[in-house]
């Protein structure tokens, strides 16, 4: 989203350690349609959300995260944020390989109404993860909740849950407080 990316530069200028870029994260290398609202830049999307007011449809271009890991010759994430408005799953999707040779340690993303549109239910979350080895836990205000999937818990309200890989009980044992 290229508004928030300079709205990110801005906040980040004193900072050694953080490098803005303008590329967004998905499954492919390709320009993509947001629907952006001006008035609300957090709830921008890849998909046809039902936000009140107004809105613009812009271009972005949007990378692999495994593409983007090799070319940066990034050894290791230890935290991943994702907030892109129910396409988790798809920037999920391309950081496979990262999962796979568990180059990511710890994972935030999002679960909510948004999911309805995407159609990947908190139950594909747990699935996609269990595959890759890695425990999921509901993010609350002083810890996070590890627990396995109930169907009680597909109620759309989340919003933030974190994926953990599960030999890391050390930090497992930190979050839940």
């Amino acid at each position: 989203m290229p508004q928030t990316y300079q709205v990110l530069r801005g906040k980040i200028s004193g900072c050694k350690n953080v490098i803005a870029v303008n590329r967004g994260l998905l499954d492919e290398e390709k320009e993509v349609d947001l629907k952006y609202f001006p008035e609300n830049s957090t709830v921008t999307s890849v998909y046809d959300v039902p936000y009140p007011g107004e809105y613009k449809m812009i271009k972005a271009k949007v990378t692999r995260g495994d593409d983007y890991v090799a070319s940066g010759g990034i050894p290791f994430i230890d935290l991943l944020k994702i907030d892109v408005e129910g396409a988790e799953h798809l920037v999920l999707k391309g950081f496979q390989e990262c999962l796979r040779s568990k180059k990511i340690a710890v994972i935030q993303f999002e679960y909510g109404k948004a999911n309805i549109l995407s159609r990947f239910l908190l139950a594909d979350y747990y699935d996609f993860f269990r595959r890759y080895g890695y425990k999921i836990g509901k993010i609350y205000p002083t810890y996070v909740d590890f627990r396995d999937y109930d169907l009680d818990h597909e109620d759309f309200i989340g919003p933030n849950y974190l994926a953990v890989q599960e030999d890391r009980n050390d930090l497992m044992k930190e979050l839940t407080g």
